[in-house]
């Protein structure tokens, strides 16, 4: 009787090919990014390919540990030429109201553009940090550079407060340049100061830390005023009704 021989079985030897370290797909994509950030902020001739540095920035989302890394370069470089831009501004703060608006605005929407072009080319495909985004974070610095920088905050704050005053006072005041920046304020059409809201991120102006205080001092001082001119000028039952009406 004749007997079957045995059935072998061969196994292909794979070799072992150790993952590679993420660290890796960082640099490469740093090495890129980081003069093109550069490019970018300073408005020179782009001399950098979008679809190759896109493609090495998208392997460093690979771990979130790379991807985290990865904005913490982007974030820190940016800041570098925001810091720049918020500098150059405080030459300026001595300079008619007007004319100081219109170059806050100029720098906040310039820095807008940039930083959505910035996005487009490294902006992970919609990769998040926690649930922000890198356009959300770059936002951040603007208004964080701006409130460090204490001659440009106070001189907005300075020029928004003189608005509330005049406003109140029933002045005529030219509203024209206040829309980039914040959301309206006080019922007062501010349309460069509307054009201007981002800076105030995820919060209204009113809201906002460096703005609360001085805005209720100001507005105590105001009625104070007004309510001593009041009752000079006017007899109680009057006043009265100042204060119904003004409640």
């Amino acid at each position: 009787m004749k007997t079957t021989p045995a059935l072998r079985i061969f196994k292909p030897i794979i070799p072992h090919r150790p993952k590679p370290d993420s660290r890796i797909y960082v640099e490469d994509a740093w090495t890129m990014l980081k003069p093109a950030i550069r490019v970018i902020f300073l408005d020179e001739p782009q001399d950098f390919a979008c679809c190759g540095l896109f493609n090495a920035v998208n392997k460093a989302w690979g771990e979130k540990s790379s991807g985290e890394a990865l904005y913490k370069l982007i974030l820190e470089e940016c800041e570098i030429y925001i810091s720049a831009a918020i500098q150059s501004l405080e030459s300026q703060c001595d300079t008619d109201p007007s004319l100081f608006l219109s170059l806050l605005e100029k720098c906040w929407l310039d820095f807008r553009r940039k930083l959505q072009f910035l996005c487009s080319i490294a902006g992970g495909e919609g990769q998040t940090i926690g649930s922000h985004s890198l356009w959300d974070l770059g936002s951040e610095l603007f208004p964080k550079h701006l409130f460090s920088a204490q001659k440009v905050r106070d001189k907005l704050l300075s020029i928004i407060l003189q608005l509330v005053r005049d406003q109140r006072s029933f002045m005529s005041v030219d509203m024209t340049q206040l829309k980039n920046t914040t959301r309206p304020v006080m019922s007062v059409h501010m349309t460069q100061l509307n054009n201007l809201r981002g800076l105030f991120y995820g919060q209204s102006l009113y809201k906002s830390p460096f703005f609360k205080k001085p805005f209720i001092d100001c507005a105590v001082e105001f009625y104070s005023a007004e309510a001593m001119q009041f009752k000079e000028q006017s007899d109680i039952p009057l006043y009265l009704k100042r204060v119904e009406y003004v409640a």
